[in-house]
């Protein structure tokens, strides 16, 4: 298990280290061509190879879920007790501090989610469902330092389902 538990650290390396910036990349296609990934998306070996290790790390840890942060600057568009998903690795942070130096956001996620390993930094996999528990509106997380810009035009708290899609 531990050869295991480092191969599948490796593939996680792989997509989020900041100098070969493939998450760019490959969130842009994921993200853009939709159904017809099968056909258009060269990024096939990849993204199984970060759902698989995503699942070898949740299973290792016991499936325990985690608290985490997330900004995005494009716009979602959601009401409470909707079905949501990122559709996406969406990074995130069990930090809210962290989470708060990323300014001009859109939207902000408090998500609590179940498909992933505890650690500082939290990488949601693109098919856990979630339900919108609650929708705030031009709302400002709540901010330590007053220096950090943290204003968010919609804040969404997400619960996971525990269920994929």
């Amino acid at each position: 298990m531990t050869t295991t538990i480092h191969l599948t650290l490796n593939n996680c390396h792989v997509y989020v280290n900041p100098q070969w910036r493939i998450y760019e990349p490959f969130n842009e296609a994921t993200l853009t061509l939709g159904k017809s990934y099968k056909t258009h998306f060269k990024y096939h070996s990849l993204h199984f190879l970060l759902s698989e290790a995503l699942c070898i790390l949740n299973e290792a840890q016991g499936k325990q879920c985690v608290k985490s942060f997330r900004g995005a600057a494009v716009a979602y568009q959601g009401e409470k007790d909707d079905i949501m998903r990122f559709g996406q690795f969406a990074s995130s942070t069990t930090d809210e501090d962290v989470a708060k130096t990323f300014a001009d956001w859109k939207n902000c996620f408090k998500v609590n989610t179940c498909f992933v390993k505890a650690e500082k930094e939290v990488l949601i996999p693109p098919y856990e469902v979630f339900k919108i528990a609650k929708v705030n509106k031009n709302k400002v997380l709540e901010e330590k330092d007053k220096n950090i810009k943290s204003e968010c035009e919609i804040v969404y708290e997400l619960e996971s389902t525990k269920t994929t899609k």
